[in-house]
């Protein structure tokens, strides 16, 4: 793999130059990039936030990007020491949240009829208006399906969430429980920061959920590197997904350690990731994120997951 082009040339190109494009297309597209090229392409992404800082007299923070991934959380981690039972709300909100979800995709998936001026089925009853030069009188059936999808879900067990912690954690189960057990869907789950680093994977992809539930009892400490998670995460969905369509659920009180990297990194996926968050106790996410719900009690947990899942979860 070659190492990304230091040539000026490249980066201030029309619009947002070949240099952005390539480094995108680089995160996006490559699989197995060693840590070494990864925090290349990351300081790279910063040196151009800065340029572009400069160019237009922004006042953004210089954009820090750290590509290390922490070790799996596993159920004997430190960080598993809430206990399964704070996860119960949540458990019992997926139950409801799946079967909503069943219901919109089969309302949705269901054979729509309508009437052409062409066809090879003939309507016997439309015979009438077909005498008074009515010409839609052929029957068409049109069958939807849902997007395949994968998703990833980021947690935040920031110590900013402090309390908050248990509702953040019944949402991530609940949205984890419920996406798995969809048909053309699957998920993943990290939380941020991680062990040793600043994001680590919780559960991995195509691996089972409800046997690993104690992992998602996960405490709050540390600082909140949002934007290093979102990177790590759109990485994961672009080389392990094979599925056409690929979403991004960040869950959180929505105070990430830079706002710059977090819009950066949103500007950088626009295209290929849809980008979603839930805002625990906070309106920060409506700065970040342009599709965003935000819930104060497990009580709404229900509500807001289910709006987002009309979102993303939608057919074609």
């Amino acid at each position: 793999t070659q190492q990304p082009s230091d040539d000026s040339s490249e980066r201030n190109g029309d619009g947002a130059g070949d240099g952005f494009k390539s480094v995108v297309e680089q995160i996006l597209s490559e699989t197995d990039l060693p840590e070494d090229m990864m925090a290349s392409i990351a300081k790279d992404l910063s040196s151009q936030a800065e340029q572009e800082s400069q160019e237009t007299g922004s006042n953004k923070r210089y954009v820090d990007l750290n590509s290390q991934v922490g070790r799996e959380i596993t159920t004997e981690s430190h960080r598993c020491d809430l206990g399964e039972e704070s996860l119960r709300d949540g458990v019992l909100n997926s139950a409801k949240l799946r079967s909503q979800i069943v219901g919109l995709l089969q309302a949705q998936s269901r054979a729509r009829h309508s009437h052409r001026e062409y066809g090879s089925r003939f309507d016997s009853k439309r015979i009438a208006r077909a005498m008074t030069g009515e010409r839609r009188i052929w029957k068409h059936k049109e069958q939807k399906s849902m997007v395949d999808t994968s998703v990833h879900v980021l947690l935040d067990t920031s110590g900013s969430m402090g309390e908050d912690q248990v509702i953040a954690n019944s949402a991530t189960v609940s949205l984890a429980l419920a996406i798995s057990a969809i048909p053309k869907a699957d998920v993943a789950v990290s939380i941020f920061p991680g062990v040793t680093a600043g994001v680590s994977p919780l559960i991995k992809r195509k691996a089972p959920v409800r046997p690993n539930l104690a992992r998602f009892a996960v405490s709050s400490g540390g600082g909140t590197p949002m934007a290093d998670a979102m990177f790590y995460a759109a990485r994961e969905l672009a080389n392990v997904s094979k599925r056409n369509r690929k979403v991004l659920i960040v869950i959180t009180d929505g105070a990430p350690n830079c706002g710059a990297s977090v819009e950066y990194v949103n500007q950088l996926i626009a295209s290929e990731v849809d980008v979603y968050a839930i805002g625990i106790n906070s309106d920060a996410v409506r700065h970040y994120f342009e599709n965003s719900q935000v819930i104060s009690n497990v009580g709404q947990l229900q509500a807001a997951l289910f709006g987002l899942a009309k979102q993303f979860l939608n057919v074609a």
